[in-house]
């Protein structure tokens, strides 16, 4: 990518005369969930709360450090809903007005023990 910038970079800078300096950093990984992990995790989920409580995402192209995790370690990125709407917590993250329920604490964590003992009795 960075060649395909610095081409797009210098003809846009040279047709009008400028220059320019290019230094691309580049980020974390893409987040790839390993199947067999996530297989685990998510048998984990139904198991724990039922096939109601367990909701497949698409992909997306957020941006999240956990590949770097996954550099050393197989894992699957979850999300734990923490919305409700009875309770007006209806923002998205980085909203001004974002919060929480609380009430999905213990639900995280449980979802979190049980994938770790489902992990460590698969492997």
């Amino acid at each position: 990518m960075p060649v395909l910038m610095e081409r797009v970079i210098k003809g846009v800078t040279g047709a009008h005369g400028a220059g320019y300096d290019l230094e691309y950093n580049f980020g974390y990984r893409s987040v790839i969930n390993d199947e067999e992990v996530t297989r685990v995790v998510e048998e984990a989920a139904r198991d724990a709360f039922g096939d109601e409580a367990v909701e497949i995402q698409r992909s997306t192209m957020g941006v999240e450090d956990f590949s770097a995790y996954q550099q050393r370690v197989p894992g699957t990125f979850i999300w734990v809903g923490a919305g409700n709407e009875e309770k007006e917590i209806i923002h998205p993250h980085h909203h001004p007005r974002f919060t929480f329920d609380e009430d999905a604490l213990p639900i995280g964590v449980r979802m979190h023990l049980e994938a770790a003992f489902g992990l460590l009795s698969a492997g």
